[in-house]
């Protein structure tokens, strides 16, 4: 008697049930026909009908949120936005945005090196420093941070937290996601 491996018998089994499978699953030969399904067409009067609210911070210059359409892309996106590196600008030029994301984080480049943004409203003193920010800039970011946060980076301009060239050197580095 011959002996049989059991990767032979179990492409036997396979085509055995791949054979039989079907014919008991076949409808009976009395069945009504169905009727074909209809698809429903959805159609929009304009791309207004796609619009929703995106948060964008980071390495843009004006941090915020934007109402977009469906056909907006992360290039138009961050144009809008003052985005502050030109090659990352180039990267994502005609990419569709994700629109269930509900936020656009952008972290920056430095001596060639990738780093995240900081959310100013939940860093820490030593998250700051990390990120080559002078330890009394630091320090005024997080002693003066309000109780809710800071409604956005450009806060720390407006409520006198920072000058206008501390600013100008950091911005970049920061956002203020609540």
């Amino acid at each position: 008697m011959r002996r049989y491996d059991a990767g032979f018998l179990f492409l036997v089994f396979a085509g055995v049930i791949m054979t039989i499978c079907p014919l008991l699953l076949r409808a009976p030969l009395n069945a009504p026909e169905q009727a074909p399904r209809s698809l429903e067409t959805i159609e929009f009067s304009s791309a207004k009908d796609f619009e929703v609210e995106i948060f964008v911070g980071g390495a843009v210059q004006r941090e915020g949120y934007y109402t977009i359409s469906a056909f907006t892309d992360y290039g138009q996106l961050l144009s809008y936005a003052g985005l502050h590196d030109q090659a990352a600008h180039d990267l994502t030029d005609g990419l569709a945005v994700d629109l269930l994301r509900p936020y656009i984080i952008i972290g920056y480049t430095e001596h060639g090196k990738y780093f995240d943004s900081i959310n100013i409203n939940y860093c820490s003193l030593e998250s700051l420093l990390a990120a080559d920010i002078a330890e009394d800039i630091a320090a005024r970011i997080i002693s003066m941070r309000p109780q809710n946060g800071y409604v956005s980076k450009q806060a720390l301009l407006a409520d006198e937290i920072l000058s206008e060239e501390e600013y100008a050197a950091i911005y970049h580095k920061l956002h203020a996601l609540s």
